[in-house]
Protein backbone atom coordinates (compact mmCIF):
# COMPACT_ATOMS: atom_id res chain seq x y z
CA UNK A 1 0.00 0.00 0.00
CA UNK A 2 1.18 3.80 -0.87
CA UNK A 3 0.63 4.82 2.99
CA UNK A 4 2.78 6.94 4.83
CA UNK A 5 2.79 9.23 7.72
CA UNK A 6 0.98 11.92 5.26
CA UNK A 7 -1.26 9.79 3.80
CA UNK A 8 -3.20 7.06 5.45
CA UNK A 9 -5.10 3.83 4.90
CA UNK A 10 -8.11 2.16 6.63
CA UNK A 11 -10.38 -0.25 6.70
CA UNK A 12 -13.75 -0.34 6.56
CA UNK A 13 -16.60 -3.06 5.89
CA UNK A 14 -20.19 -2.52 5.23
CA UNK A 15 -21.74 -5.33 7.23
CA UNK A 16 -24.00 -7.66 6.35
CA UNK A 17 -27.84 -5.79 7.83
CA UNK A 18 -26.47 -2.84 5.37
CA UNK A 19 -25.35 -4.72 2.49
CA UNK A 20 -29.17 -5.87 3.28
CA UNK A 21 -30.79 -2.96 2.64
CA UNK A 22 -28.92 -1.45 -0.47
CA UNK A 23 -27.04 1.22 1.44
CA UNK A 24 -23.39 0.15 -0.20
CA UNK A 25 -23.54 2.83 -2.79
CA UNK A 26 -24.81 5.87 -0.46
CA UNK A 27 -21.88 4.64 1.81
CA UNK A 28 -19.19 4.41 -0.93
CA UNK A 29 -20.51 8.37 -1.40
CA UNK A 30 -20.18 9.92 1.65
CA UNK A 31 -16.64 8.49 1.53
CA UNK A 32 -15.67 9.53 -1.91
CA UNK A 33 -17.21 12.93 -0.99
CA UNK A 34 -15.01 13.59 1.67
CA UNK A 35 -12.24 13.39 -0.44
CA UNK A 36 -11.02 9.87 0.34
CA UNK A 37 -9.51 7.61 -2.57
CA UNK A 38 -10.76 3.95 -2.35
CA UNK A 39 -8.07 1.61 -2.87
CA UNK A 40 -9.27 -1.89 -2.60
CA UNK A 41 -13.16 -3.09 -2.64
CA UNK A 42 -14.45 -7.04 -2.85
CA UNK A 43 -17.82 -8.36 -1.53
CA UNK A 44 -16.48 -10.80 0.68
CA UNK A 45 -18.46 -13.69 2.65
CA UNK A 46 -15.89 -13.81 5.77
CA UNK A 47 -15.00 -17.05 7.34
CA UNK A 48 -14.60 -17.87 11.42
CA UNK A 49 -10.97 -17.88 10.46
CA UNK A 50 -11.11 -14.58 8.77
CA UNK A 51 -12.78 -13.25 12.29
CA UNK A 52 -10.39 -15.10 14.82
CA UNK A 53 -7.47 -12.97 12.77
CA UNK A 54 -9.58 -9.51 12.94
CA UNK A 55 -11.06 -9.35 16.42
CA UNK A 56 -8.25 -9.80 19.20
CA UNK A 57 -9.30 -13.15 20.46
CA UNK A 58 -6.42 -13.95 22.65
CA UNK A 59 -6.45 -10.19 24.52
CA UNK A 60 -8.71 -10.69 27.59
CA UNK A 61 -8.61 -7.08 28.44
CA UNK A 62 -10.32 -6.54 24.95
CA UNK A 63 -12.70 -9.00 25.56
CA UNK A 64 -13.30 -7.66 29.24
CA UNK A 65 -13.71 -3.87 28.10
CA UNK A 66 -16.80 -4.86 25.68
CA UNK A 67 -18.24 -6.84 28.62
CA UNK A 68 -17.67 -3.61 31.16
CA UNK A 69 -19.51 -1.25 28.25
CA UNK A 70 -22.26 -4.08 27.89
CA UNK A 71 -22.79 -3.87 31.69
CA UNK A 72 -21.65 -0.01 31.89
CA UNK A 73 -25.10 0.54 29.17
CA UNK A 74 -27.35 -1.86 30.85
CA UNK A 75 -26.79 -0.26 34.46
CA UNK A 76 -27.89 3.16 32.26
CA UNK A 77 -31.08 1.98 31.05
CA UNK A 78 -32.18 0.06 34.13
CA UNK A 79 -31.34 -3.58 32.51
CA UNK A 80 -30.41 -6.15 34.83
CA UNK A 81 -27.53 -7.90 32.90
CA UNK A 82 -28.11 -10.73 34.62
CA UNK A 83 -31.15 -11.44 33.49
CA UNK A 84 -29.94 -11.55 29.90
CA UNK A 85 -26.70 -13.33 30.40
CA UNK A 86 -26.72 -14.71 33.68
CA UNK A 87 -24.06 -13.32 35.17
CA UNK A 88 -21.84 -10.20 36.09
CA UNK A 89 -18.37 -11.25 35.44
CA UNK A 90 -17.24 -8.77 32.29
CA UNK A 91 -15.26 -11.06 30.66
CA UNK A 92 -17.96 -13.78 30.51
CA UNK A 93 -20.31 -11.26 29.44
CA UNK A 94 -17.65 -10.19 26.67
CA UNK A 95 -16.80 -13.62 25.49
CA UNK A 96 -21.08 -13.85 24.86
CA UNK A 97 -20.95 -10.51 23.18
CA UNK A 98 -18.07 -11.92 21.04
CA UNK A 99 -20.21 -14.93 19.69
CA UNK A 100 -23.05 -12.90 18.90
CA UNK A 101 -20.77 -10.44 16.59
CA UNK A 102 -19.40 -13.70 15.24
CA UNK A 103 -22.78 -14.74 14.23
CA UNK A 104 -23.71 -11.07 12.80
CA UNK A 105 -21.01 -10.91 10.60
CA UNK A 106 -21.36 -14.83 9.42
CA UNK A 107 -24.78 -14.12 8.17
CA UNK A 108 -24.70 -12.42 5.02
CA UNK A 109 -21.83 -10.87 2.42
CA UNK A 110 -19.52 -7.77 3.92
CA UNK A 111 -18.34 -5.71 1.48
CA UNK A 112 -14.78 -4.85 2.62
CA UNK A 113 -12.76 -1.71 1.67
CA UNK A 114 -9.18 0.27 2.30
CA UNK A 115 -9.80 4.03 1.76
CA UNK A 116 -6.66 6.18 1.57
CA UNK A 117 -6.24 10.05 2.36
CA UNK A 118 -4.78 12.38 4.37
CA UNK A 119 -5.79 11.34 7.85
CA UNK A 120 -7.93 8.64 6.35
CA UNK A 121 -8.35 7.06 9.48
CA UNK A 122 -9.88 9.63 12.10
CA UNK A 123 -12.19 10.82 9.27
CA UNK A 124 -13.51 7.66 8.29
CA UNK A 125 -14.17 7.26 12.16
CA UNK A 126 -16.08 10.54 12.11
CA UNK A 127 -17.92 9.88 8.86
CA UNK A 128 -19.01 5.85 10.74
CA UNK A 129 -20.12 8.06 13.90
CA UNK A 130 -20.37 6.46 17.41
CA UNK A 131 -20.48 2.61 17.48
CA UNK A 132 -23.58 2.37 19.54
CA UNK A 133 -25.54 3.33 16.68
CA UNK A 134 -28.11 5.28 18.85
CA UNK A 135 -25.52 7.40 20.52
CA UNK A 136 -24.38 8.11 16.84
CA UNK A 137 -24.51 12.01 16.00
CA UNK A 138 -27.19 12.68 12.71
CA UNK A 139 -25.43 13.12 9.48
CA UNK A 140 -22.94 10.24 10.67
CA UNK A 141 -23.32 6.78 8.37
CA UNK A 142 -24.45 5.22 11.90
CA UNK A 143 -26.56 7.90 12.71
CA UNK A 144 -28.63 8.43 9.82
CA UNK A 145 -28.84 4.49 8.81
CA UNK A 146 -29.06 2.36 12.24
CA UNK A 147 -30.88 3.29 15.61
CA UNK A 148 -29.49 -0.54 16.77
CA UNK A 149 -28.92 -0.15 20.80
CA UNK A 150 -26.45 -2.26 22.47
CA UNK A 151 -28.78 -3.10 25.35
CA UNK A 152 -32.01 -3.89 23.35
CA UNK A 153 -29.67 -6.25 21.08
CA UNK A 154 -28.18 -7.97 24.09
CA UNK A 155 -31.66 -8.15 25.46
CA UNK A 156 -32.89 -9.61 22.01
CA UNK A 157 -29.24 -12.34 21.74
CA UNK A 158 -27.77 -10.15 19.24
CA UNK A 159 -25.42 -8.02 18.40
CA UNK A 160 -25.56 -4.76 17.83
CA UNK A 161 -25.98 -4.03 13.99
CA UNK A 162 -24.65 -0.67 13.79
CA UNK A 163 -24.21 -1.44 9.47
CA UNK A 164 -20.65 -0.75 8.86
CA UNK A 165 -16.89 -1.25 10.81
CA UNK A 166 -14.05 1.48 10.61
CA UNK A 167 -10.41 0.65 11.96
CA UNK A 168 -9.72 3.04 14.77
CA UNK A 169 -5.69 3.28 14.60
CA UNK A 170 -3.57 3.30 11.92
CA UNK A 171 -1.77 0.09 13.98
CA UNK A 172 -5.13 -1.54 13.67
CA UNK A 173 -5.75 -0.20 10.06
CA UNK A 174 -2.47 -1.76 8.81
CA UNK A 175 -3.35 -4.93 10.58
CA UNK A 176 -6.42 -5.68 9.38
CA UNK A 177 -6.10 -4.52 6.25
CA UNK A 178 -3.91 -7.31 5.81
CA UNK A 179 -6.39 -9.61 6.77
CA UNK A 180 -8.76 -8.65 4.37
CA UNK A 181 -6.77 -8.02 1.40
CA UNK A 182 -3.63 -9.42 -0.54
CA UNK A 183 -1.23 -6.96 -1.52
CA UNK A 184 -2.31 -7.80 -5.42
CA UNK A 185 -6.14 -6.73 -4.57
CA UNK A 186 -4.86 -2.85 -3.50
CA UNK A 187 -4.74 -0.22 -5.82
CA UNK A 188 -1.46 1.23 -5.71
CA UNK A 189 -1.33 4.66 -7.51
CA UNK A 190 -2.11 7.70 -5.85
Amino acid sequence: MQCDSLIECTLVLIKPDAVKRGLIGEIITRFEKAGLRLAAIKITNCSKQTLDSHFPINDLDWIRSMGEKAVENCNANGIDITVIVDTKDPLLIGRYILNLNYDYLLSGPIIAMIWQGQHSVSLVRKIVGSTIPANAAPGTIRGDFSSSSSDYSLANGMACQNVIHASSSKAESLRECSIWFTQHEINKTT
